[in-house]
């Protein structure tokens, strides 16, 4: 579809026919609320709560660190990502997606990871299901689907798929395909939570963290409020 209304700096997407001319937002949000509709599908009978954060809203992370010493940003209470972190916890599964912008996540998803860097200590979403989704014109996916992964693992979740979509490669019914097939895997480990398993890549982080001095967070005491 094409909304012209919410349409700022559009790109061109060729070859498909439901993701025509919109803005990279805009198609992260079409592609997400497929997903979603695909698993409300599968499980036609189950009440599934769903909640959609966009990184617009969130403050540029001052880069002050004295989230590692304290546990809290100095920014949170101007801000929602407080409400953010807290869903995240609650919730059973985590998607995050992004546009490919030269080979890297969008400034606005650079800034979320920023924001939350410091819960890489605590593994907040230890057990979660994740996903992670990236869209690009035709390359550069691989950089920000392994970032994504990354991410998601320092905050415990399992990442069970990476969606991948280079849409001027594909055709329309490729991306639903690939859609319907990410709802099916999601599904499946929700209702098979037992196969959920520290990777290699979080069991060395944990012992790396371990191994750390004690005072190797313990920076920045006196920050001053902005």
């Amino acid at each position: 579809p094409l909304l012209p209304d919410l349409v700022k700096n559009p790109i061109l997407i060729k070859n498909t026919n439901k993701y025509t001319e919109i803005s990279e937002k805009v198609l992260q949000q079409f592609i997400l609320e497929d997903i979603i509709k695909n698993i409300k599908d599968i499980n036609k009978e189950e009440d599934i709560e769903v909640s959609i954060y966009t990184p617009s809203d969130i403050k540029i992370c001052a880069g002050c660190t004295s989230c590692f010493s304290t546990g809290k940003c100095i920014l949170d209470k101007k801000d929602n990502i407080s409400a953010i972190i807290r869903k995240m916890k609650e919730c059973d599964v985590i998607i995050l997606t992004s546009p490919v912008y030269f080979h890297n996540v969008s400034g606005g998803m650079k800034n979320f990871i920023d924001r939350l860097s410091y819960l890489s200590y605590v593994f907040p979403c230890k057990g979660k299901i994740a996903v992670s989704i990236s869209t690009s014109n035709t390359n550069g996916n691989e950089f920000v689907d392994n970032y994504l992964e990354k991410f998601l693992q320092v905050l415990g979740a399992t990442v069970v798929k990476k969606l991948s979509l280079k849409l001027a490669l594909l055709r329309q019914e490729q991306i639903d395909k690939e859609i319907k097939e990410t709802a099916t895997i999601i599904d499946y480990m929700y209702k098979n939570k037992s196969l959920i398993k520290a990777t290699n890549y979080q069991e060395q982080y944990f012992k790396n963290i371990i191994l750390r001095p004690k005072d190797y967070i313990n920076w920045n005491k006196n920050i001053p409020e902005l």
